[in-house]
């Protein structure tokens, strides 16, 4: 069983008073899975009554932001968010 529907089916059987959208958001917070996957899991697992359609695109947005939330540090006590990757352009940057 995948970590999603394992994370999911968990948080569905101990809060059975929430949508099953609410729940899949739940499972996949923070838990930096790949875009498909969580589009993938987000067809198989959520009920197609507990959202819009038309706002199916929005919602998976909101949900790969809560799964990968940007990276942060603190440097003189302001928080900064972390580069990823280090672009040829930056690169020729720290060359000088």
């Amino acid at each position: 069983m995948k970590s999603i529907e394992r994370r999911f089916l968990a948080l569905q059987q101990k809060q059975t008073e929430h949508s099953s959208f609410i729940n899949f958001g739940r499972a996949v917070e923070g838990g930096r899975f790949k875009q498909e996957a969580v589009r993938r899991w987000f067809k198989k697992l959520v009920d197609r009554d507990d959202y819009d359609p038309a706002d199916k695109r929005a919602l998976l947005r909101y949900l790969n932001s809560r799964t990968n939330p940007p990276t942060t540090t603190t440097f003189g006590g302001k928080l900064l968010l972390k580069r990823k990757t280090i672009t040829s352009r930056d690169s020729e940057h720290t060359k000088n």
